[in-house]
């Protein structure tokens, strides 16, 4: 899972933590619903960060072993993108990476497809909000 950086937050932690792109990527990750299909699937989920995301690192929190945050420091994107089957992003150019790699759109998307009823695009933070439903 990699997200765009938005240029508003460079160097101003608490507009940052204030927003609704940070509220949302940690809803994302600390939902129930999402812990369940890692298991489910037995998938591990990693969330690369942006350069100008890592002085951030320790806000976003999570207490599911599947989900792991990491940075470039940690792990190359080349190689994250190489060894995963699938790739969330908002519209980060990344995306042209994956699908560079001959990952088709198909399986990008496959396993969330199975699992969501719908996705919403927010327009004011530009993430694909997964919305899945019971």
């Amino acid at each position: 899972m990699m997200f765009t950086w938005r240029k508003q937050f460079e160097n101003d932690e608490k507009t940052f933590l204030d927003s609704k792109y940070y509220s949302t990527i940690q809803d994302l990750i600390k939902d129930t619903r999402l812990s369940d299909l890692l298991e489910k699937e037995n998938l591990e989920l990693y969330m690369c960060l942006h350069d100008n995301m890592i002085p951030y690192k320790d806000k976003f929190i999570t207490t599911n072993s599947r989900i792991k945050i990491v940075d470039k420091t940690e792990n190359s994107i080349q190689e994250l993108l190489r060894e995963c089957k699938y790739l969330i992003t908002d519209y980060s150019s990344v995306a042209f990476d994956f699908a560079y790699m001959k990952k088709s759109h198909y399986n990008i998307f496959n396993l969330i497809m199975k699992n969501l009823e719908k996705i919403i695009y927010q327009k004011d933070i530009g993430i694909m909000k997964m919305v899945l439903e019971k």
